[in-house]
C-alpha cells in the first residue's frame, strides 16, 4: 500500500529518503548519549586507592605529632602553594616549616580520623585524582578538610594539604614585625635583597605562642577579632588551609 501524508501518495524515492534521513537523526542522537554517559561515567567517583588513603594516616600522625619535616616528606604540597591561596606567586618564607616550631606549639591537631576517600578521572585529558576527607580537632573546634592528590609521574602526590600562612604586621601601615613562635626567631633569613618580605610564613595548623618583637606597651589583636591581648605574649591559632594574620600596635620606630 502506498504511503500517504496528508492525502499525498508519496513515491519510493521519497519514502527510502525519509527513512535514511529519521534513521541518521536517531544515530546521532544515540551516539550523543553515548558520548555524554562516558563523560559523566569518567568523572563518577570510587574509592581512592589504598596508597593515598596511607598516605594521609601519616601526614595527619607526622603534624599530630609535631614532625613537620616528615609531614613534608610525604608532600609535594610546597610546591603547589603559589596560587593557591594568592593570584599570583606572592614572596612566602618557609623558614618555620621545622621540627622545632610544630614540637613547641602549645597544642596541635589531634583525633585525626579519615571519613572518605574517592578517585576519579577527567574525561578532557584523563587527569587521575584523588581526595580524602579528614577531620580533627584543633583549639577546641573540629575542622573537616580534603586532602587534594594527583597522579603524576607514576605516583600519587599530596598537592594541597593543611599548610596554612602566618603573617605578623603592624596596624595601618602592615609594615612586617619580626617575633618569636615557639621560641624561633622569626627574622632569620626573612631578609632578601635588603627588604623584609611581608605575604608571611608558611607553617601547619596549630596553637602557638607568638612574642612580637617591639616596644613592651603594644596591643595586639586578630583579623577576626578572636584575641586581644594588652601587652603579654598571644598564644594564636594557626588555622589550616587559610592565612592567618596577627596586627600589632607599635611605636613607629618599630620593627626593629
Amino acid at each position: 500500500m502506498p504511503l500517504r501524508i496528508s492525502g499525498h501518495v508519496l513515491k519510493p524515492a521519497v519514502v527510502v529518503t525519509l527513512i535514511t534521513a529519521v534513521l541518521l537523526i536517531a544515530a546521532a542522537a544515540l551516539l550523543m548519549a553515548i558520548r555524554l554517559f562516558g563523560i559523566f561515567s569518567s568523572h563518577e567517583p570510587k574509592s581512592a586507592p589504598p596508597g593515598v588513603v596511607q598516605n594521609a594516616e601519616a601526614y595527619l600522625e607526622a603534624i599530630a605529632s609535631g614532625h613537620a619535616s616528615r609531614a613534608l616528606a610525604l608532600s609535594g604540597e610546597l610546591d603547589n602553594w603559589c596560587g593557591q591561596e594568592f593570584s599570583a606567586c606572592a614572596p612566602i618564607n618557609h623558614n618555620l616549616l621545622t621540627d622545632e616550631v610544630l614540637s613547641g606549639a602549645l597544642e596541635r591537631i589531634s583525633e585525626p580520623k579519615i571519613s572518605d576517600s574517592w578517585e576519579f578521572s577527567t574525561a578532557s585529558n584523563d587527569v587521575r585524582k584523588a581526595g580524602v576527607e579528614v577531620s580533627f580537632r584543633l583549639d577546641d573546634t573540629i575542622y573537616v578538610e580534603t586532602l587534594h592528590y594527583i597522579f603524576k609521574n607514576g605516583q600519587w602526590v599530596l598537592t594541597r594539604g593543611l599548610l596554612g600562612s602566618l603573617s605578623v604586621s603592624t596596624l595601618g601601615s602592615q609594615r612586617y614585625v619580626p617575633f618569636f613562635i615557639s621560641d624561633v626567631d622569626s627574622d632569620e633569613g626573612q631578609i632578601v635583597d635588603g627588604t623584609r618580605h611581608t605575604i608571611g610564613f608558611l607553617v601547619f595548623p596549630a596553637v602557638y605562642h607568638i612574642t612580637p618583637r617591639v616596644d613592651p606597651t603594644w596591643s595586639s589583636t586578630s583579623l577576626d577579632l578572636e584575641d586581644v591581648s594588652d601587652g603579654s605574649p598571644t598564644n594564636f591559632t594557626v588555622k589550616p588551609c587559610s592565612r592567618s594574620s596577627l596586627l600589632v600596635s607599635a611605636d613607629p620606630s618599630y620593627p626593629k
